[in-house]
């Protein structure tokens, strides 16, 4: 049977970062023979042309094109009767032209499987796709896009109505899948769970140290949070739980990496808690930095929680992540993250609403080192067994079912 070729269909992509992106590139990297994407050459965030995506788009070894819009740009303000019209018929005019560009690549690419990225902006898409093409339309979720409350009943609607026109379903987690399930109505034999990859070589392989930290150095244990500095991530409950850290293991230091909207207000408090000696925040590193941070930790801590909003983790790549350079977990008992730490085997998991909980599961580990590097030897050998190359498979079985 010939292997399936599968085309990406995504609202923004590389080089700007984020979650999706990085999975469907992890793709086309193992495959490039099989995989590529459509997408636009604009970012929707500014309505202008996303920087360097020429630059990555010539250097990637599989397939990009472009389009010059996939979704209309994001308004933050107010607007007149007649704004709303022409926003409407741009609307109209924009899915025009990505049908147009998907069923244009199909024919001259030979593609078998349209895969939809499922954000809220293309929840009408599989409806669409049903109705212009018999391929297969696999909906591909991550879980945050589903568990946040949506703008409106109609966009709920949507939801349940692009989850029941697809193919068939990936869910990253097992949250996820029992989230579509429930409350979307998605057939549990139209899913397949394929949890997140990690490119296990890309972290196991040492890099120079350049940081002056050594996992080894029993004088000072090393604690590394890293991430977009968002309250779901719960690095402020981090910051409020050391302090009873630091009461039972006084040689710690935490290394916050990252930017966002809380990062202000962690500094903040950091400040206020006089938690300055022993806490520092590093802003925006480079992949080769967060690669060395991870080699040279002694725990990474994400205690994630979910929020009032429903906004989730879901699934967690950091844990992966950090376990392929070697590295233990703490993260929340919530959203997909208990797929991403195998609770009391490869990390633990913790109420990330619970500072002492938090601060318990910490001291746990940094207080007892054969616990620690017993369960950092597990994550090493989960990351490896959940290395991008097994996950290809993973996904191109599923298409091949489907296609059956």
């Amino acid at each position: 049977m010939r292997e399936k070729r599968c085309l990406f269909v995504v609202t923004h992509y590389c080089p700007i970062v984020g979650g999706g992106q990085s999975v469907y590139d992890a793709y086309a990297r193992q495959r490039p023979d099989l995989f590529q994407v459509l997408t636009s050459f604009r970012d929707y965030t500014t309505g202008k042309e996303v920087p360097g995506f020429l630059e990555f788009d010539q250097g990637a070894p599989y397939k990009i094109t472009r389009i010059a819009k996939t979704r209309p740009d994001i308004r933050v303000s107010k607007v007149s009767l007649v704004q709303r019209i022409a926003d409407f018929l741009e609307s109209r005019y924009i899915k025009r032209q990505l049908l147009r560009a998907i069923r244009e690549t199909c024919a001259e690419d030979d593609i078998d499987v349209v895969c939809v990225s499922a954000s809220e902006a293309f929840s009408w898409l599989p409806v669409a796709l049903k109705a212009k093409t018999e391929k297969p339309v696999v909906y591909y979720t991550h879980g945050e896009e589903f568990s946040q409350k949506a703008y409106s009943a109609k966009a709920e609607q949507q939801r349940g109505a692009a989850i029941q026109a697809a193919t068939g379903v990936v869910a990253v987690s097992r949250f996820t899948r029992d989230l579509l399930i429930k409350r979307y109505g998605a057939s549990p034999e139209n899913i397949r769970l394929i949890n997140n990859g990690v490119d296990f070589a890309a972290y196991a392989t040492p890099v120079p140290k350049t940081l002056g930290i050594e996992r080894t150095d029993t004088a000072n244990l090393t604690v590394i949070a890293t991430g977009r500095m968002v309250a779901r991530k719960g690095f402020d409950m981090l910051i409020e739980a050391w302090p009873l850290v630091l009461g039972e293991v006084e040689n710690a230091k935490l290394m916050l990496a990252g930017k966002g909207p809380m990062f202000e207000p962690l500094r903040d408090r950091i400040e206020e808690l006089e938690l300055g000696e022993t806490v520092q925040q590093m802003g925006y590193v480079s992949d080769e930095v967060l690669i060395e941070l991870y080699q040279s930790a002694d725990l990474f801590v994400m205690p994630n929680r979910t929020m009032e909003d429903g906004d989730t983790e879901g699934f967690g790549l950091v844990f992966l992540e950090a376990a392929a350079a070697g590295a233990t977990s703490v993260g929340g008992r919530a959203g997909g993250a208990t797929d991403a730490i195998l609770d009391g085997k490869t990390g633990l998991l913790v109420d990330g609403r619970d500072r002492q909980d938090i601060a318990r599961a910490v001291v746990s580990l940094l207080s007892d080192d054969r616990k620690r590097n017993e369960m950092a030897a597990a994550a090493h050998k989960n990351a490896e067994l959940n290395d991008w190359s097994h996950k290809v498979d993973e996904l191109l079985d599923f298409f091949d079912e489907l296609a059956g």
